[in-house]
């Protein structure tokens, strides 16, 4: 039987990875304050204690993707993470780059 922490791996992140999270945090900071709610209100919302939910505030990696959802839905926004990648212009590019392309007709003219 593999328990979950067997499972759980330290990941690295580059500096504009812990950029992005540390500007997620921010983003969560400014909507929690315009909404009047404290740390603890949020942590109390999300079913954590103050702790974790200042390390989600302070864009640390260790926080997981269950408060962030958890936050998001307290914050009014219950579907926002699905959506984060809802359009996908690159890979709809990427689509059409890799499409097959038609069989062309005897001497490629059209056999129409």
């Amino acid at each position: 039987m593999r328990y979950i922490s067997d499972m759980i791996k330290t990941i690295s992140l580059d500096g504009e990875e812990r950029g992005t999270l540390r500007s997620l945090g921010r983003h969560l900071r400014r909507a929690r304050l315009r909404r009047g709610l404290s740390q603890q209100d949020m942590a109390e919302r999300a079913g954590v204690n103050r702790k974790t939910y200042m390390a989600l505030e302070a864009g640390e990696s260790s926080v997981s993707l269950a408060l962030l959802a958890r936050t998001l839905s307290a914050l009014g926004y219950p579907d926002r993470l699905a959506d984060l990648i809802a359009q996908d212009p690159l890979g709809e590019e990427l689509d059409i780059i890799r499409e097959p392309k038609r069989a062309r007709g005897k001497g490629d003219v059209a056999d129409f």
